[in-house]
Order: structure tokens, then C-alpha cells, then sequence
């Protein structure tokens, strides 16, 4: 069955969180028609997740669209991030009461991710497994409810950054091996990687982040670009 469109439009992305080579496209958690294969993905799940998967898909689909690729069924990978078309790079994401999904041609990028979270303070108790020691020593020069949100963003654009670089360095990162510096007036970041392979250090370090507060909710995007001094 041919995937149909029936969430509430969100429109809470701006055009300057991504590159204009990225499509994007976004939507409530719905129940809508999709693949079969896409269906038997979240067969055994609870509605509420299949309502999250079903808006994600279907946002990848609506994306892919704009982006004038045609493709049928995305499915999964074994590390279960989405199987995209041969020439695409992608990321989807979601969370209560929203989803997106990002994608581009592999000839403009080498990796998008994106991520969202909703604006809230991240409990301060949970900040020394999202943070380095010295994310977190920055974050105590602020106020408790400013660090805590301070942390929250911290933790959506690692999210972010983790997707963008995963399909170059096929390794996945721990929250600790991440160092990220955020330009707060901008509302841009950028990552460092520690007691990972060069390679991967050095990739990580070509990543380009944005991050913006919109409609109650953390949004952070990330991309990898082929020729990024």
C-alpha cells in the first residue's frame, strides 16, 4: 500500500537550520497507510509508537518527494536507522507530538542528522551522563534552571551529531566522548570527539550544527559536507 499523508502539518523548521540542499518535511505522530514492510517494522509495537514511526515515514516520503527522488519502501538497517535510497542522505526523527524527517542528495552532503526533543530542563541528576567533565564546568557558571536547559540542548545536538557522522564512521559514541561548544547567540555548535579513531575524531570535527527553540520544542540539525576544512 502507497504511503498517504493525513497529520496536522507542523511548520516549526526554518529555513536556516539546514542547507538549502536539504528537504525537509513535518507532522504530528499519525496512523496512516504505509508499506506493508514498513508496517511489519513495528508490528509488535504499542500505538503510540506506531503513531511516532508511521509520522516519521511518512514525513521521509513527503521529504524525499520535494527532494525529486522516487522510491519506494524504507525499511531499516540492522543497527535499525532508516535504509535510505542508494544516492540519499537522511535523518528522521521524533517525539510526543512531533516528527520530521531531513534528507539531500550524497552528491551535495555526507551526512545530515536531526534530532528533537522537547524544551524542557534536563534533570540535572541525568547531566553527568549526557555531558563531559567539562561541559558540565561550564554549565555550573550558570543558573540551575539555565544550566539544566542548557543541557537539554546538549543533549539533542549530540543526538544530532551522532546520526550525521554515523554513516561515514560506522561507530557509535558515547555521550562522554563528545565535547560539543555552543554558540549560544547563533545558535550553532560544533563537536569534538575523544578516545575514538582518528578518522573518526577528525570526521566529527567537519560536522556544522544548528539548533533552534520552536513551537515548545529542541530542534537540532546537523550535516556533514564532502570538503569541510
Amino acid at each position: 500500500m502507497n504511503p498517504s499523508y493525513q497529520g496536522i502539518c507542523k511548520k516549526l523548521i526554518s529555513g536556516s537550520l539546514f542547507p538549502d540542499v536539504v528537504a525537509t518535511a513535518e507532522t504530528t505522530p499519525h496512523i496512516a497507510n504505509m508499506y506493508e514492510q514498513e508496517w511489519a517494522i513495528v508490528a509488535g509495537a504499542i500505538d503510540e509508537r506506531k503513531a511516532e514511526f508511521c509520522g516519521g515515514r511518512i514525513c521521509a516520503h513527503q521529504a524525499l518527494k520535494k527532494l525529486g527522488v522516487l522510491q519506494g519502501q524504507i525499511l531499516q538497517n540492522k543497527d535499525r536507522s532508516p535504509l535510505w535510497p542508494e544516492n540519499v542522505v537522511g535523518s528522521i526523527s521524533h517525539t510526543k507530538g512531533y516528527c520530521a524527517a531531513a534528507v539531500a542528495c550524497a552528491r551535495e552532503l555526507k551526512g545530515i542528522g536531526l534530532d528533537l526533543e522537547i524544551d524542557s530542563p534536563l534533570d540535572w541528576k541525568l547531566s553527568g551522563l549526557v555531558c563531559s567533565t567539562n561541559e558540565l564546568a561550564r554549565l555550573k557558571a550558570y543558573p540551575p534552571n539555565e544550566r539544566c536547559k542548557l543541557a537539554k540542548i546538549i543533549f539533542s545536538v549530540k543526538e544530532a551529531a551522532f546520526k550525521c557522522q554515523f554513516p561515514s564512521t560506522k561507530e557509535f559514541i558515547d555521550y562522554n566522548q563528545a565535547e560539543i561548544s555552543l554558540d549560544v547567540d547563533k545558535g550553532s555548535f560544533r563537536v569534538e570527539v575523544m578516545g575514538k579513531s582518528l578518522s573518526t575524531a577528525e570526521i566529527c570535527s567537519k560536522i556544522r550544527g544548528r539548533y533552534e527553540l520552536a513551537g515548545g520544542y529542541i530542534i537540532s540539525g546537523a550535516v556533514l559536507y564532502h570538503n569541510e576544512n
